[in-house]
């Protein structure tokens, strides 16, 4: 009975080791310009290389740059996946070392750059890519029972497009103005006389009375 239990307890011990290894999102709780977030491993034994896909809102965030850590790069020189990309909405990324050597323990895998584009929520979810066997793999197979964690990110004080008013131009304004004070009205809208205008008649109207007055004399 006690070997029983002792088996046991060592198969429990195995499966929480092996089950320990994570890779997940290390993002800021909030952010408001430009930031970081980082693709870290947790409690991993022996990774040769790592590939991976980030989804992520593309109506909330632009990914700038994709960078590899140095998680990988502590141990030796690495290569790059050539199929990695980075396409509106999701990001795909890996890297082995090219000597033979592994990594283990903690540390970043990549750190990707984003800059908000829209306030909201914005989602950052880890996958595992169809193309490639496995997260993690090690030196002669893939590591299997890679514990994936995604996180998220509040969006605020990102300011929103100036919207259109319709509201008059300065010069529009500015020129109403002008021809108002041009053409000041009187009682209904009528235009009122300038003083120039008024002169010419009332000198007229002098001078036809004088005519009318000499004639009636001549009679």
């Amino acid at each position: 009975m006690k070997k029983i239990l002792v088996v046991a307890c060592l198969l429990v011990l195995l499966c929480g080791v092996v089950s320990a290894q994570e890779v997940k999102v290390s993002a800021p709780a909030s952010a408001s310009s430009t930031f970081t977030v980082d693709i870290k491993v947790s409690g991993a034994t022996n990774v040769k290389g790592f590939n991976f896909i980030l989804k992520y809102d593309s109506a909330l965030l632009t990914a700038d740059k994709v960078e590899e850590g140095s998680f990988l790069k502590n141990s030796g020189s690495t290569l790059n996946y050539p199929g990695n990309s980075n396409d509106a909405g999701q990001i795909k990324f890996g890297a082995s070392l090219t000597e033979k050597k592994t990594s283990s323990g903690d540390g970043t895998l990549a750190t990707i750059t984003f800059t908000p584009k829209a306030t909201g929520t914005a989602t950052l979810s880890l996958e595992k890519d169809a193309d490639i066997p496995g997260v993690l793999m090690g030196a002669n197979d893939v590591i299997s029972n890679v514990k994936l964690t995604g996180g998220t990110v509040s969006i605020t004080g990102v300011s929103a497009p100036p919207a259109t008013t319709g509201a008059p131009t300065t010069a529009a304004t500015t020129s109403a103005a002008t021809t108002a004070t041009a053409t000041t009205t009187g009682i209904a809208g009528v235009p009122t006389k300038s003083p120039f205008i008024e002169s010419v008649f009332v000198v007229a109207l002098l001078v036809g009375m004088a005519f009318v007055l000499k004639s009636a004399r001549k009679r």
